[in-house]
């Protein structure tokens, strides 16, 4: 006995309430899936177009042909170039087709205050870092002493006569 179809409406929308289905175990998830999908064919789109296909042999196309024949065991036409597919809503029976498109500009972006905002927004944390930084280099000049200190246009001979030459530190 299979139960009444509102039971499997029901199953659906808790699962769906509770967002659960990613949940459940991998075969229990599938079936739900399969369900969902099924209820959402059957009675969630709406033909439109007309099916003019038949019946083929399965024995003979095993797969899908290149312009997508074939590909429903019921139907050959089904999912081919140029078919109509299921849709939520009934197709338009309007006669003037499309409206005039309007010149008219509603929006032309972000204010100019709010993009002001956010260059400010973004500059100055990275203006407080750069200033920190260099503080922090200065401290650390001032820990050098400063007979150590090379500038880069000293000449080679000014540089003092140490033992060691690589406890120089240049800037």
């Amino acid at each position: 006995m299979i139960p009444d179809v509102s039971v499997f409406f029901s199953v659906v929308h808790l699962v769906d309430r509770f967002d659960l289905w990613h949940r459940l175990p991998v075969l229990l998830g599938l079936a739900y899936l399969g369900l969902r999908r099924h209820l959402h064919q059957r009675y969630n789109l709406l033909h439109v177009g007309k099916v003019n296909g038949k019946k083929y042999d399965t024995e003979e196309f095993t797969y899908r042909t290149a312009d997508g024949t074939c590909n429903h065991p019921v139907d050959h036409l089904v999912g081919s170039q140029g078919t109509f597919f299921g849709r939520n809503m009934p197709p338009s029976t309007s006669s003037y087709g499309f409206l005039p498109v309007s010149s008219c500009t509603l929006n032309s972006g972000l204010p100019k205050w709010f993009l002001n905002l956010l260059i400010l927004v973004l500059t100055y944390p990275f203006l407080g870092f750069y200033v920190h930084e260099g503080k922090q280099a200065k401290k650390m000049l001032k820990l050098i002493p400063k007979e150590r200190i090379l500038l880069e246009t000293d000449a080679p001979d000014a540089l003092p006569k140490l033992s060691n030459p690589d406890s120089l530190y240049l800037i």
